[in-house]
């Protein structure tokens, strides 16, 4: 090598794409772990891979586990800040810890990047509400509905006195969630 050329790690691309797709595949079977595994193997081949550190740490979640959601999370937005898509999954783990000003934080975040994608505000208000800003609460999930004409988003009261939600949206059945949350339909 001459004098000031960089090595450069060439990744097996074909072979990080299969495992991408193995994963999908798992996933869509429902079959969780072996999804994380091929995410794994995947970030093994290429450690700046963000659709892994992206996906694994939604599986994470999706198990309720929260820290290696957002250690894979966190890594992915070290990995291109720029993404809304992993403050919106690190913001659920952080409200599964019950830690609402991170989940408020990550959600705000999200929302910048993409100002037009209800789900932020969805996240951010139901954290707002488990914090007790209910007129915050209700501000976002009202913008929350605008932009998702498709979902639905209503509150009321649990048998705890805290309020839930019922919702159309689409979350991991196993993701964490400190409030009750059922489909509408």
């Amino acid at each position: 090598m001459q004098s000031g050329a960089r090595a450069v790690k060439i990744w097996d691309v074909d072979k990080q794409n299969e495992l991408l797709r193995r994963a999908l595949h798992y996933t869509n079977n429902d079959e969780i772990d072996k999804a994380i595994d091929s995410y794994t193997e995947a970030i093994g081949l290429n450690p700046r891979l963000v659709i892994a550190y992206n996906n694994r740490g939604y599986h994470y979640l999706a198990k309720a586990d929260c820290d290696k959601a957002i250690a894979d999370l966190s890594k992915a937005i070290q990995l291109l800040p720029g993404n809304p898509l992993p403050y919106l999954h690190r913001a659920s783990a952080y409200r599964g810890k019950g830690d609402w000003d991170r989940a408020i934080a990550d959600a705000s975040e999200a929302i910048r990047l993409d100002p037009k994608h209800g789900h932020g505000y969805e996240i951010r208000g139901e954290a707002y509400a488990e914090r007790g800003d209910f007129d915050q609460a209700i501000r976002d999930l009202s913008k929350a509905l605008k932009l998702n004409d498709q979902e639905a988003v209503l509150w009321y009261p649990a048998p705890s006195g805290r309020p839930s939600t019922r919702s159309t949206t689409q979350a991991p059945s196993s993701a964490p969630r400190s409030s009750t949350r059922e489909e509408v339909g």
